[in-house]
């Protein structure tokens, strides 16, 4: 079989146990959701094709105790591992990456689409600033739909906003959404 090998990055969809178990939708086979639990552990699911997100197990316990190295190797910061971190080299290591993020929450209005698009202004971006938009945990099931439905992309960027396109429906009620800036 031949390969092919493509330079891009995969976001998985991420919501809050409460929210999966109330739409408990059947994941794709193969298909990694990750699990926002409401102790604030974080846990993913794999989809098989068949079962519902409420008879599927969770895999490997809490994603905040992994740690993934420079060198790729993933270690747990459980204290039963021969192989693991000590807390100054994971803070060694970590150094400088990414000390400071912003989180500003911004609402798409229902009438502020023009034609699929609408630009947001989000207080403290910059142009070139790196970061990331999501749903805030509150979110209710119908705003979920709305979101899901929307198939929202970012396609602009500027200072101060940001341009969101609804590839799917547009959403005609408000959507909060949660930006947060790297620096």
């Amino acid at each position: 079989m031949a390969s092919t090998e493509i330079n891009g990055r995969i976001r998985h969809k991420r919501d809050t146990d409460l929210n999966w178990s109330t739409h408990n939708p059947i994941l794709l086979d193969g298909e990694i959701i990750i699990v926002d639990m409401s102790d604030g552990s974080v846990r993913t699911k794999t989809g098989d094709g068949t079962n519902h997100y409420s008879q599927l197990s969770f895999n490997d316990g809490d994603l905040r105790t992994s740690v993934i190295s420079l060198s790729g190797r993933v270690d747990t910061l459980d204290d039963e591992m021969d192989d693991r971190y000590t807390k100054s080299e994971i803070d060694s290591a970590l150094n400088g990456k990414s000390d400071i993020s912003e989180t500003v929450t911004v609402t798409l209005k229902a009438n502020g689409w023009s034609d699929g698009i609408q630009t947001v202004a989000v207080p403290g971006l910059s142009q070139s600033q790196n970061g990331f938009a999501s749903t805030p945990q509150n979110i209710t099931s119908e705003q979920y739909e709305a979101i899901t439905s929307a198939q929202l992309i970012i396609t602009g960027q500027s200072d101060g906003a940001l341009t969101f396109c609804a590839k799917g429906d547009t959403p005609v009620i408000d959507l909060p959404v949660v930006i947060i800036m790297i620096d």
